[in-house]
């Protein structure tokens, strides 16, 4: 049994959840194989934090919102979807951080100076819609956040939080749930 520690998921976990997102009208297929993972990681260029991976190995999400991870149709556009939506409001909303430096009077100065920070910002992996779960650091417990351009929410202190959130399901082990969510780089600075 894979124990992720106490912030993580175990097995039984994984296990109760889909059951409980199953009684939600989520359906579900065969988890993902470890080849199937290792291309998705090779495909996207990140790797999924150990919790994430638990639920997708377990049992594969294949409702309406979720990611078609076995086939990537419509993947690269749900990961892409963060970063365009802080460019859209770079662009159209005259959105700027202080700390990314002084404001060029120049539009397309400024959409290069974001794209280039946004490299060093960690990936965001598609969970459900517009919920995203960062990939660095790749460890269990990372907080899931809502992703609407700059508008960005904690929307749980790690994934069984979130998904109990989501799919309103009664927390059922409390010590997997945080007092505040752990502190990711720029996403976690960003989120209301």
């Amino acid at each position: 049994m894979l124990d992720n520690g106490r912030w993580g998921m175990m097995q039984q976990d994984a296990e109760r959840m889909i059951e409980c997102l199953q009684t939600r009208g989520v359906g579900f297929d065969a988890g993902l194989s470890d080849e199937e993972v290792q291309n998705i990681e090779r495909t996207f260029k990140f790797v999924f934090p150990p919790d994430l991976k638990l639920l997708l190995q377990t049992a594969l999400p294949v409702s309406e919102r979720f990611p078609d991870w076995r086939s990537g149709v419509g993947v690269q556009s749900m990961m892409d979807w963060p970063i365009e939506g802080i460019m859209f409001d770079v662009e159209n909303n005259n959105f700027w951080l202080e700390e990314w430096g002084q404001k060029s009077d120049s539009l397309g100065q400024r959409v290069l100076t974001v794209r280039s920070l946004a490299k060093k910002w960690p990936r965001l992996i598609p969970v459900y819609g517009h919920r995203y779960l960062p990939a660095f650091p790749s460890e269990a417990g990372n907080p899931v956040y809502s992703v609407y351009q700059t508008d960005i929410i904690c929307y749980g202190n790690d994934l069984l939080t979130y998904l109990c959130r989501e799919f309103k399901i009664a927390p059922y082990r409390s010590s997997f749930q945080r007092s505040k969510p752990k502190q990711i780089p720029f996403w976690g600075d960003l989120a209301l």
